[in-house]
């Protein structure tokens, strides 16, 4: 993830990371990876739907910290939180949310 975030290649939501993360979700057999910056609140639960709702950890591995440079010297050493979906995901609700509680 890092090494796509510094390349530029990761598909780019550009959105604050404050408070609740709202990302497209309508993925067909798909890995899901997000990150943000670290001095950003830890994400802690998800939300699809109030039936598919909860911890994080229930669709992503818990959240890492990593370092990383840009590419084209617009920035270097940011560090981002970042969660990947455990498996490839199937879904055809339109977003997941990522929440702080």
């Amino acid at each position: 993830m890092t090494s796509a975030i510094a390349a530029g290649t990761a598909t780019k939501l550009v959105v604050s990371s404050t408070g609740t993360i709202s990302i497209p979700y309508n993925v067909s057999a798909q890995y899901l990876a997000v990150a943000y910056p670290a001095s950003s609140t830890t994400k802690t639960k998800y939300y699809v739907t109030d039936l598919d709702s909860g911890a994080i950890t229930i669709v992503f591995d818990p959240v890492t910290t990593l370092t990383a440079n840009s590419s084209l010297g617009y920035w270097s050493a940011v560090s981002y939180k970042i969660h990947v979906s455990q498996n490839p995901l199937t879904n055809s609700n339109p977003t997941i949310e990522l929440r702080n509680s």
